[in-house]
């Protein structure tokens, strides 16, 4: 070792733990022998200067610079996407990693069909059960049984009441089968309906089946996956079991409270003296004579210059828009009516309970399918003929004053239930009869041709019962990003998101695309986030309805959900999982421009 004495520079250890050698050159950097420890400020400035900038942390800096380039420069990856390489996806750790989420593979997005398509769940039901109190019920009813089975109706007659050993449940199921789908009621006689008939025929329309939850299920199942949902390719209504009630006003009372307890209607009997039964609708001024096939003269009083019967009348009050329920007439028919007439209930104001705490009857739709002339009221069931109080022979008094008028008198009226049971009523016993067409095809009314339309009427409204008409399929449920093939599992806050969905309407035995401008759809999390109206099919050979929106600023488990619900068509509602994540850390953006002093006052720390 060299020491000082031997006129070499003495090494002198610094105070950060590094060694230097120390330069005697000039006064002002000499330093005393006696002061080994002591440096002076120009060697503290050069070492401060050399230790800043000292290569380690010039590496440093440059690997941080060049980390900060390739991350920024790295496409950004859903975090459930877990998109790795085959070659890294070898190393057992990394595999076990992934499996921690399994993604099933996506199929790719199904196109929608073009034009009408066959319904592939099989034949529509077909059994009906013409259940009758009349004698010459074919002769009396031919035409109508003979339009049902040109529409490949399989009929079957039975009257009532049933012969002595028959038991009524076993007329409608056996061993838990169902032996008929349809029901037709023709209760035209003076013929009393059995409490066990009754209450075979309200458990045929009333009960659920016992699959019909777990088809729920497997639907509902089947729309929460995450690649186009499971269509409905046979839809409940097709399944359901139905009923069409002709009853006339002379049927026994037994018959009117069967009808009213599975209606929930309330039929018109006009005076307290009517002894339950209801009474005839008649109507002045539109009575309608079949010997003359005139509407009846009218003097100044409103009165019939004619003794004809004004039980007999015009009704033209049919259903409008609504031609997947029936047609509107043309102007050149007429509809001809006498019986009976009920009242629908008074409907209830919005609840806001939810589907499972509302009672059975909020959940049904009801509406009236044919309503009375303004000027119709209710006559007695007392034998009192409408001639006679057209003369002036009524009675005074608080039986005067009950008289039923106007058009809230229904003289048919439907009911359909959530699960696609349809139920219709008609307070007339001859008004789907070959009766009204023995008056002849065309009559002189007024000022021109009429055609009585009521057979064509009445098939219509069969059709729609027996669900021929206004049935709606939903298919192809998707809901994907813009762009992409395929459903991703989930979706990140404020992502675009496609939704669609087919529908389709059954029309003569095939699905033919359906459209509206009024189907809503909404984006759920315990209440809906968003709602909005899905665009109509561009074209009308197409049936799918799309709409882009922005998912919402908030995550969690969302759900699309769609209900429609419209008078004359079966329900739909249908929903559909889809999660909303937040943004992952490798979501944000990885420089913002509102943080460029941040980001140069960490360069400049860096930097010294």
């Amino acid at each position: 070792m060299v020491s000082p004495a031997d006129g070499a520079t003495p090494f002198r250890p610094l105070p950060f733990g590094g060694a230097s050698s120390v330069d005697s050159t000039g006064p002002a950097c000499s330093a005393p022998d006696h002061q080994p420890l002591s440096l002076s400020p120009c060697w503290l400035l050069s070492s401060r200067v050399f230790s800043r900038w000292s290569p380690g942390r010039l590496f440093m800096l440059l690997s941080l610079l060049c980390f900060l380039h390739v991350w920024q420069s790295r496409p950004r990856e859903d975090s459930l996407d877990l998109r790795l390489d085959k070659e890294t996806l070898e190393a057992p750790l990394l595999r076990a990693h992934a499996a921690v989420l399994p993604i099933p593979s996506a199929p790719p997005l199904r196109a929608s069909p073009q034009g009408p398509t066959p319904v592939v769940c099989g034949s529509v039901q077909k059994r009906l059960l013409v259940l009758h109190d009349d004698p010459n019920v074919k002769e009396n009813f031919k035409s109508l049984l003979q339009r049902l089975k040109d529409q490949n109706f399989d009929i079957s007659t039975v009257s009532f009441p049933l012969s002595s050993g028959r038991k009524a449940s076993l007329l409608f199921s056996h061993h838990g089968e169902h032996l008929f789908t349809h029901v037709l009621l023709l209760a035209t006689n003076h013929r009393s309906l059995s409490r066990e008939l009754a209450a075979a025929l309200t458990t045929f329309f009333t009960a659920v089946d016992p699959d019909f939850e777990e088809a729920q299920a497997a639907r509902a199942y089947a729309a929460a996956s995450a690649s186009s949902a499971g269509a409905d390719a046979c839809p409940q209504a097709l399944k359901a079991r139905n009923l069409f009630l002709v009853v006339s006003p002379t049927a026994h009372t037994t018959v009117h409270a069967f009808v009213e307890t599975l209606m929930g209607v309330r039929e018109a009997r006009g005076t307290e003296g009517s002894n339950g039964r209801p009474g005839l609708v008649a109507d002045f001024f539109n009575a309608y004579s079949p010997l003359q096939g005139t509407l009846e003269k009218k003097d100044a009083a409103g009165q019939s210059e004619e003794n004809g019967d004004a039980s007999l009348f015009v009704a033209m009050n049919l259903l409008a828009d609504q031609p997947h329920v029936v047609e509107p007439l043309e102007a050149d028919e007429i509809l001809l009516f006498r019986g009976g007439a009920h009242y629908l209930p008074a409907p209830s104001g919005r609840s806001r309970k939810k589907s499972s705490e509302r009672e059975i009857h909020e959940l049904e739709q009801r509406f009236s399918v044919l309503r009375a002339p303004e000027t119709a009221f209710v006559l007695p069931a007392s034998g009192e003929t409408p001639a006679s109080l057209g003369k002036g022979d009524r009675k005074s008094g608080g039986e005067d004053e009950s008289l039923l008028l106007g058009a809230e008198l229904s003289l048919g009226s439907a009911l359909q239930t959530q699960s696609g049971g349809r139920a219709t009523l008609l307070s007339s016993g001859e008004f789907c009869s070959d009766k009204f067409s023995r008056l002849g095809s065309e009559k002189n009314i007024e000022d021109g041709k009429k055609k009585i339309a009521n057979l064509r009427v009445c098939e219509e409204l069969l059709l729609w019962t027996f669900n021929r008409r206004g049935v709606l399929r939903w298919s192809n449920l998707k809901h994907f990003k813009p762009g992409e093939t395929v459903s991703p599992h989930m979706y990140r806050m404020k992502d675009d998101i496609v939704f669609s969905v087919d529908l389709h309407q059954l029309e003569n035995g095939l699905w033919h695309p359906f459209y509206a401008t009024d189907v809503q759809v909404e984006f759920v999390m315990l209440e809906p986030f968003l709602r909005f109206f899905l665009e109509p099919p561009a074209s009308r050979q197409s049936p799918t309805f799309s709409r882009v929106f922005q998912a919402p600023d908030r995550y969690g488990v969302f759900k699309f959900v769609l209900h429609y619900n419209r008078i004359g068509f079966s329900p739909l509602h249908v929903e559909s999982l889809a999660p909303v994540r937040n943004f992952k850390h490798n979501d944000f953006p990885r420089f913002l421009p509102c943080a460029l002093p941040y980001y140069g006052c960490s360069l400049l720390t860096l930097i010294g």
